[in-house]
């Protein structure tokens, strides 16, 4: 080939290539040209940024943005994205908005930043249909910037935060956003008259809408699902909540931290472990004031938030019950299951919360500030964090309750006071006849001093009870003294072989020989051989025991007392029973399965009660217990039934 042709061949190629190069650069996502500037004048900086301007008004992307931010620095202007891609380096902010007025933002894919958004003393902006995703803390900062609207954005995978609003960021209006997977939707901290109207908040780990040190924000028809805390509002007061749908979250509502006054209505409240909650921890009762209606239900049951109320039965449909200041209320037959308190009184007095079960919420029974001379009987309290909390508060009943399986877990609230009964300080309440099981504490008392704890059966919780060490000083009594007893510890292998007060006399009485120590000032001295019972056997009158065997089909008919024990097949048995002398008077035979059997009038029997003890080998036996005269006269009512037979009889046969 001749030489000039084939340099000629070679000249087009390399141009060919070159060109082709070009071709291909052209078509290449922006290279990072730093941060972009648009400037007061209108200009943009540097000129080589894929936006352009015909006006000096709206300004659009003309290509993808990568690692590379953007600061507006002009005002009343437009910045759409046409679907475009602003991609940043992580140590930034996408688009920065600082004393800036009546920018709008719109139409843009914002990902990778530290903060997709952030507006500092700016105001009347509007950032709407934008997709702000994968950003490291924030999607959206706000900081004392009042009046913008944040509306119709998608809001995804931010880690930290959706929106975050804080220090005086006044009026802003977040509408319609679909906020997905970041440990917070909506945080709105210091701010006046927000309204949060219309957002879709899913998969938000810690809380859907977290609200603290606000006033007068408006939460209205938002919906939050499968996330953490829904609405939570601490130090907050006269904010309106009202058409928001919580599902399937671990809470529902919460007004917790010095919130007072705060308006809910019309709120659907499903599925949460724990559906709704006050507790503003605080001695004030006006920190207990809120205007919540029946409107507001949990499960498809209303909310009973009563104020002020007197002489009054909470109705059969209630879902949670808080009662604030208010006198002579029953709380009975009720369900009241998955709230932060299934019911819970604020210096309420002389009520009555009795034959409800209480399950699965966080604290079952919540007897808070001054609440006095209340009853809390014969209920079901099972699978709470808490089965009874009693703080700051004083000489209430709590009695004839299971409370069992209360030790539900916590997470990272693994400090959080749980167990069956929970004393905070608390004085001077009487907790006996309780069936207390299975629970993570059977009793913890903090600060707690002078309840009288008695006659409960305390078997099976991982701590009996539990106290921090720094609370050895305070004293509660745990048994009535002798003959009366104490509690059944579960855990706890005393013998019994002497009686008396001192324990020295020689004989049985279904008391433990040893004291039961809780720690050097808690000590029940009288511990109980085997469970406690009691049963009601007239309007006057109660028959107890103590057993080691399970007693069932209690009756009292007649002036004969019946009732069957079981347990373990050929080992030994007991029953120590106290009956009323008004009851049942005179001297008793006692019968097992119909043969009868020796038994003790304990010495500690008197004027009103007698105390007998008897034994036996466990199988299914039935116990009759009689007086003695009545044996007596139906021997003599058989005499004569004879009598008179025979008498019959013969004067048949005469004639």
């Amino acid at each position: 080939m001749n030489e000039n042709v084939l340099t000629s061949l070679t000249t087009l190629l390399l141009v060919s290539m070159g060109f082709l190069m070009g071709l291909t650069l052209n078509i290449q996502p922006a290279k990072a040209i730093g941060t972009i500037c648009i400037r007061a004048d209108g200009s943009i900086y540097p000129t080589a940024a894929p936006i352009s301007t015909f006006d000096n008004i709206t300004y659009v992307f003309t290509g993808n943005i990568i690692d590379s931010s953007i600061v507006v620095e002009r005002d009343h202007i437009v910045v759409d994205g046409s679907g475009f891609m602003l991609q940043g380096p992580r140590d930034y902010t996408g688009i920065s908005l600082t004393n800036r007025t009546n920018v709008t933002i719109k139409n843009l894919e914002i990902s990778g930043f530290n903060d997709g958004i952030s507006l500092n003393r700016s105001s009347q902006n509007v950032i709407s249909g934008t997709n702000i995703t994968n950003n490291i803390d924030v999607g959206i900062a706000v900081t004392n910037s009042p009046n913008n609207i944040f509306a119709e954005n998608s809001i995804m995978n931010n880690t930290n935060y959706g929106v975050y609003i804080q220090d005086l960021s006044n009026n802003n209006s977040i509408i319609g956003n679909n906020i997905t997977n970041s440990m917070n939707g909506i945080y709105v901290a210091y701010s006046v008259g927000d309204t949060i109207l219309g957002n879709n908040m899913t998969a938000c780990t810690d809380f859907g809408i977290l609200l603290q040190s606000c006033q007068k924000d408006n939460l209205i028809r938002n919906t939050i699902s499968n996330s953490g805390r829904g609405i939570y509002a601490s130090y907050c007061s006269n904010n309106n909540i009202t058409g928001n749908t919580i599902l399937n979250s671990l809470g529902g509502i919460w007004l917790g931290l010095w919130s007072r006054d705060n308006t809910l209505r019309n709120n659907n409240i499903s599925n949460n472990h724990y559906n709704f909650g006050v507790n503003p921890y605080h001695m004030d009762i006006k920190f207990w004031v809120h205007d919540v209606d029946v409107s507001n239900t949990v499960n498809g049951k209303p909310i009973y938030y009563w104020i002020d109320k007197r002489n009054m039965t909470v109705p059969l449909d209630a879902g949670q019950v808080t009662l604030v200041n208010c006198t002579w209320i029953t709380v009975q037959n009720l369900s009241l299951t998955t709230n932060w308190q299934g019911v819970q009184l604020a210096s309420t007095t002389e009520s009555t919360i009795t034959n409800n079960n209480i399950a699965d919420n966080w604290d079952g029974v919540k007897i808070h500030i001054r609440s006095s001379n209340n009853n809390i009987s014969g209920n079901s309290i099972v699978d709470n964090v808490a089965g009874v909390w009693l703080g700051y508060s004083s000489s209430n009943r709590v009695f004839s309750n299971d409370i069992k399986n209360n030790n539900k877990d916590v997470g990272i609230y693994e400090d959080t006071e749980r167990g069956g009964i929970v004393l905070r300080g608390a004085k001077n309440h009487s907790i006996f006849e309780n069936n207390i099981a299975n629970n993570v504490f059977g009793i913890e008392h903090v600060y707690s001093s002078s309840n009288y704890i008695y006659h409960n059966n305390i078997t099976g919780n991982t701590q009996q009870v539990y106290s921090p060490s720094d609370n050895t000083s305070w004293v509660n009594n745990w048994d009535r003294g002798y003959p009366f007893g104490g509690n059944y510890w579960g855990d706890y292998t005393g013998v019994d072989v002497y009686s008396g007060f001192c324990q020295n006399e020689t004989g049985n009485d279904g008391i433990k020989d040893m004291p039961y120590t809780i720690d050097a000032n808690n000590i029940d001295e009288y511990p109980l051989m085997g469970m406690f019972s009691d049963f009601n056997v007239s309007s006057e009158y109660h028959i107890q025991t103590i057993c080691n065997s399970s007693i069932s089909d209690f009756q009292f008919k007649d002036n004969a007392i019946k009732f069957n024990v079981s347990g373990e097949h050929g080992t030994p048995g007991f029953c120590r029973i106290c009956i009323p002398i008004a009851l049942v008077n005179g001297t008793y035979k006692v019968f097992v399965n119909g043969k009868e059997v020796s038994y003790t009038l304990l010495a500690c029997s008197n004027s009103t009660h007698s105390y007998l003890y008897f034994a036996y080998n466990h199988s299914t036996q039935e116990v009759t217990i009689i007086p003695e005269f009545t044996s007596h006269l139906m021997m003599s009512l058989f005499m004569l039934t004879m009598l008179l037979t025979l008498r019959i009889y013969g004067r048949k046969h005469d004639l």
